[in-house]
């Protein structure tokens, strides 16, 4: 008796399903009955940007598609590119604190937290600095390529190798 209750309910839900699809319900809108877009209005911005420094971090990343981020902690801007370069600046004055190449290709932007700074690199590696210094902490080898910044708080460093671990 209740096999045969949900095969009939099952079968009215079909048919539902089906009249309601010739109703044109399912249907997706043709470009006859869209509206067109709005017209688009003239913005005053609010607060005026001024560039303060820069600094050229090379030629990128090229065809790899990384997008190395920078990274802000302890009145510092932190840096990577993609030949194995870190490097930290003064925020407000854009000087230069240090600057330290790796033996790896980078792969991520930096991570910063608890007065580390950790990169991830292509060949399966993450690399931790001191962030006063840019003397190396450590390094751990990791299973594949690092393209995300790792993650740092409370003294744990999280890194995401490309193939999920």
């Amino acid at each position: 008796m209740i096999r045969s209750t949900r095969v009939h309910v099952l079968f009215v839900a079909a048919a539902a399903a089906a009249a309601l699809a010739g109703c044109g319900i399912f249907k997706s809108p043709s470009k006859d009955n869209i509206e067109p877009p709005a017209e688009l209005t003239d913005i005053t911005p609010s607060v005026a940007i001024d560039s303060l420094w820069s600094h050229d971090l090379g030629d990128g990343a090229g065809k790899a598609g990384l997008r190395l981020r920078p990274a802000y902690g302890d009145g510092r801007i932190y840096a990577s590119d993609i030949e194995g370069g870190v490097r930290a600046f003064d925020a407000g004055s854009g000087r230069e604190v240090w600057h330290v190449e790796l033996t790896e290709r980078v792969g991520s932007g930096p991570g910063f937290g608890a007065g580390v700074v950790a990169v991830g690199g292509l060949d399966g590696a993450i690399v931790a600095l001191d962030a006063a210094s840019g003397n190396e902490l450590w390094r751990a080898e990791v299973p594949s390529e690092v393209i995300a910044a790792p993650a740092i708080e409370n003294g744990i460093v999280v890194g995401r190798a490309h193939d999920g671990r």
